[in-house]
């Protein structure tokens, strides 16, 4: 890279390094630590959270997903909008989550069910995520090599090595830093800048690439193509790995499995109360809408570039890179990183190199700070006898986070990647999430769920989830060589070249059949119900300051009512307001999903007009989520300044430190019935 853009990435690296060291005095607790002692506002969570969710292997996710499908894609997501609005405005998991004051998912899972499935599902949340997290760091090297254009091998003492071997552990130890400097509080902050600061970039290297090509070219150029029909016309789009199956798993999976995936489960208890974190997510949903957009926009670029004639000039030498690239897996991730090197001029590859930069520390530490505290707070605690005082913990915790550093290291050297991002991503999360899901949503909100259903679903979930890995990357690819040993065999030479299933749809099949795993067992088994007052602290188990106290003193909203009160004492004007509308809009686009796949069984819609659509579509889309972005900027550094306002006075109380305390488990209520009002 030219020196300037050097010089942006390396002040951008020691700012973040700055602020992270800064935090460092207001980490006086295990609390602090794992959850920014509950002080975070919603504008706060919802950008830094996005930070840590939106890693730079999603984006390569995203842009391989957008790169197959174009606008189409949108078209189906739509059904998964609607799901992850409803999830979102309702407070859909997170808002009981929070009630429950658990500092991690498997301390929900001791309070609702035992100990023994406590540690049980800490160390299979535990494995699944650092096998899941295990590529991040070599993806993450492999953009960074290609972006900047640094020789893929260096000499060391006569030695060729990997230059990713090297990029590696420089992204790890500056997010090792940030995560043992101040826990979440410097994770949360530093992810809240660096997101402000990537939405910034992409917005300017958007408006730098429709000047330089020209909007309309650009979409005339896109029509053009042959293929452009699959990019623009969602009811003429192929299926494949991107089919309608695919799109519906997801959408499924975004309702079953919210929250169950734990790489940024500091978030879920660090709100200052159960509302924000609802509100949270509600703004989230257009932080989102910002973002696939703007990879939606890259993405397009990258097809029009590579597929249209009349940009052949450019596309040239951007193609015969990608093809120096051995595996045509790894060409496929790094087609828009290697398209923007060539495009990009000096200054703003600097920008981009630091804004992806920083989305890889982000996703780092966010992982690292997850995963550590999940072995520690889940697998580590809840075996000892001792209580371990503040300091002793948190030095577990920081350990803790120096050996998942080290492991996603060496996974990252040795693993094989065969598949999709997204793919690979949903089939090993689903070893927790497949039977996790059901487990967290019948213990917040059905008092016949039991021990035993969750036992049985967690297990039953897991154990396909495995094997759907062992058969995807260990058994398929050995079938070609058999098959060449046993030409007799019919069956075996008719073998697709990949496994007919993808992850994600697997991911959504394992989850339903957990899910009737868990209803069935509980059902089975169950005697009584348990006390739903006592564990989400309302009634006479309420706490103060958790909730936002009616001014009469009528019985206040329990219940399913509560997740659609928007009327309720807890929202502001403006609160109702972003509901209302947030859910009135996808509304809209749903809509119009239902109408129009109607409409085009009855009339024929052309190419152009489908196109006309899309850009009317994303136009509005885009131009709302603008105006989201400048408000949760404003209102993130406003809630950055009180977090720290609070954290300087907050007492701390030793005890709050994920421990669940004699008769505070709620499993033996089911078998008690005289210890249900206690």
């Amino acid at each position: 890279m030219h020196w300037i853009d050097s010089s942006i990435v390396i002040v951008t690296i020691i700012g973040v390094l700055l602020v992270a060291w800064y935090t460092k005095r207001h980490t006086r607790s295990v609390s602090d630590f794992l959850s920014a002692n509950r002080c975070a506002g919603r504008y706060l969570l919802t950008v830094s959270d996005g930070m840590a969710t939106i890693s730079l292997v999603s984006i390569l996710a995203m842009c391989e997903l957008y790169y197959e499908t174009g606008f189409n894609a949108s078209w189906w997501i739509a059904i998964g909008m609607l799901v992850n609005i409803l999830v979102a405005v309702t407070g859909w998991v997170q808002y009981r989550f929070r009630e429950t004051r658990a500092l991690t998912m498997a301390q929900f899972f001791e309070i609702r069910y035992s100990k023994k499935f406590r540690v049980f599902s800490g160390i299979v949340c535990f494995l699944s995520g650092i096998i899941n997290y295990g590529i991040f760091p070599i993806v993450t090297a492999r953009v960074i090599v290609y972006l900047i254009g640094m020789p893929l091998t260096v000499s060391i003492a006569g030695f060729d090595v990997q230059t990713t071997t090297i990029v590696m552990p420089v992204i790890l130890s500056v997010a090792i830093f940030m995560t043992l400097s101040g826990g979440l509080i410097a994770v949360m902050v530093t992810n809240f800048l660096q997101g402000s600061f990537a939405t910034i970039v992409f917005v300017v290297l958007i408006v730098y690439m429709f000047i330089k090509f020209g909007t309309s070219n650009l979409f005339n150029a896109l029509i053009e193509i042959p293929q452009s029909a699959t990019m623009v016309n969602p009811i003429k789009m192929e299926g494949g790995e991107f089919s309608g199956l695919f799109f519906a798993a997801m959408a499924f999976m975004q309702f079953y499995g919210f929250m169950a995936w734990q790489g940024t489960q500091g978030y879920n208890s660090a709100a200052k109360n159960p509302h924000e974190a609802r509100m949270a997510r509600v703004w989230a949903t257009w932080r989102l809408d910002l973002l696939w957009g703007m990879l939606l926009i890259f993405a397009l670029f990258a097809f029009i570039i590579f597929k249209n004639p009349q940009f052949a000039s450019i596309g040239e030498p951007i193609q015969s890179a990608l093809s120096q690239i051995p595996k045509e897996q790894i060409q496929e991730q790094m087609r828009v990183p290697i398209m923007l090197r060539y495009i990009l001029p000096t200054g703003l590859i600097g920008l981009l190199c630091a804004a992806f930069v920083g989305m890889a520390i982000s996703t780092d530490d966010s992982n690292l700070h997850s995963w550590g505290s999940i072995f520690v707070q889940d697998v580590i605690l809840p075996l000892r006898k001792k209580h371990l005082s503040p300091k002793q913990h948190i030095r577990f915790l920081r350990f803790a986070v120096i050996g998942v550093a080290l492991f996603v290291y060496c996974f990252s050297l040795f693993f094989p990647l065969e598949d999709y991002l997204f793919m690979f991503m949903n089939i090993t999360g689903a070893i927790f999430m497949g039977g996790a899901g059901c487990a967290i949503i019948g213990g917040l909100y059905w008092k016949r769920g039991n021990t035993a259903g969750a036992w049985a679903g967690m297990i039953t979930g897991m154990s396909l989830a495995i094997l759907g890995i062992v058969l995807q990357n260990i058994i398929w690819p050995m079938l070609p060589e058999l098959s060449q040993s046993y030409p007799n065999i019919t069956w075996l030479q008719n073998l697709p070249e990949k496994f007919p299933i993808n992850g994600m749809v697997m991911a959504g099949l394992f989850a339903l059949i957990a899910s009737a795993v868990y209803v069935v067992v509980s059902l089975i088994t169950s005697k009584q119900a348990i006390n739903m007052d006592r564990m989400l602290h309302r009634g006479k188990y309420a706490i103060e300051g958790e909730h936002i106290e009616a001014k009469t003193s009528a019985e206040p909203v329990k219940g399913w009512r509560v997740m659609f009160n928007f009327g309720g004492k807890e929202f502001s004007k403006f609160d109702r307001f972003v509901c209302y509308f947030t859910t009135g809009w996808t509304l809209v686009l749903v809509l119009i999903v239902i109408v129009g796949s109607i409409a085009v069984t009855i009339i024929k819609i052309s190419d152009v007009a489908w196109l006309w659509y899309w850009i009317g579509r994303w136009g509005v889309n885009l131009a709302l989520a603008l105006v989201a972005a400048v408000i949760l900027t404003v209102g993130g550094f406003k809630n950055t300044l009180e977090m720290f306002r609070k954290l300087k006075s907050a007492k701390r109380d030793e005890f709050d430190d994920g421990t669940v305390s004699e008769g505070h488990n709620l499993a033996d209520e089911q078998e008690k019935p005289d210890v249900l009002e206690d």
